[in-house]
């Protein structure tokens, strides 16, 4: 996984080119399990080319006043089970009163192996968050049809809340939705996913939370460092945050690209709204 690298390139494992990208402030994945060599070093190459179509158009070069070029995010190397789950997403609801919420769960599960595989079943427990104390243990149980290898597998599962604490940019409470992937007894795969319990909508000019109308107070914001660029560490991540805080902003807009997901996740943390923007836009 790549968070960002700017801003075309080409990537090659032990010699074998394992995929191209396009692009400089989104993540993209590549699979590189026919490339790797186990038990013993590999050599991972990028060729990176910083002047192209994509640096034009989001004119990023232009607004830093510098060119862009390189890996600006982290690199990471995981491995998951050949059967795993691919997407992991939750989002929340309130009942009329917003007192009882439902968590709706959109998950993908992907068989890479080479057999059929049966007898899965997703487990779910709900923690708070930093304590990770258990709030609902086997919150739901799902079992899982027969996935045939090579298939993917989508469900939608909904899990009733009973008066969790909501999250405000004033009370920016988090809970952990835990997700335990089993074969019988054994446990093939434990997956997280962090968040708050929440409900935004917008009627007529107003927006709402959590029923509660909201004037949303912020300004734009730079992914960028006076010494190091456009490669922050979570140091500047974290004071970014908190000087919109200290300012009484509530709101952060992205100019003009997704920001790295270290940084969503501090602006959960501190109660920031962040409004993301798609890393293209024009000059003259």
């Amino acid at each position: 996984r790549f968070d960002a690298v700017f801003s075309r390139t080409v990537i090659y494992l032990n010699g074998v080119e394992v995929g191209r990208h396009r692009g400089g402030f989104t993540p993209f994945v590549l699979d590189v399990t026919q490339a790797i060599t186990c038990g013993s070093s590999n050599t991972l190459v990028m060729a990176v080319t910083s002047e192209s179509l994509e640096d034009r158009l989001a004119s990023a070069s232009q607004y830093a006043v510098h060119p862009l070029g390189g890996i600006s995010r982290k690199v990471t190397l995981f491995a998951v089970p050949p059967l795993h789950v691919a997407s992991f997403h939750v989002t929340t609801a309130f009942d009329a009163a917003f007192d009882d919420a439902t968590m709706t769960v959109s998950i993908k599960l992907s068989n890479q192996g080479t057999v059929d595989l049966e007898g899965a079943t997703l487990v779910f427990s709900l923690l708070r968050w930093p304590t990770r104390t258990v709030v609902q243990r086997d919150a739901a149980r799902t079992v899982l049809p027969e996935l045939a290898a090579g298939d993917m597998l989508e469900r939608t599962v909904e899990i009733p809340a009973d008066s969790p604490d909501t999250w405000d940019s004033e009370h920016p409470n988090l809970y952990v939705l835990q997700c335990a992937l089993r074969r019988g007894p054994e446990t093939v795969q434990t997956v997280e996913r962090r968040f708050g319990f929440r409900q935004v909508e917008a009627r007529g000019n107003q927006v709402f939370v959590n029923g509660m109308p909201v004037k949303l107070r912020g300004s734009d914001r730079h992914e960028v460092h006076p010494l190091s660029g456009r490669s922050l560490t979570m140091v500047e991540w974290r004071r970014d945050a908190e000087l919109f805080r200290e300012a009484n902003c509530n709101l952060i807009r992205t100019s003009h690209y997704p920001p790295a997901e270290e940084f969503i996740g501090m602006c959960d943390e501190l109660g920031l709204f962040v409004e993301l923007e798609a890393p293209i836009c024009w000059v003259r």
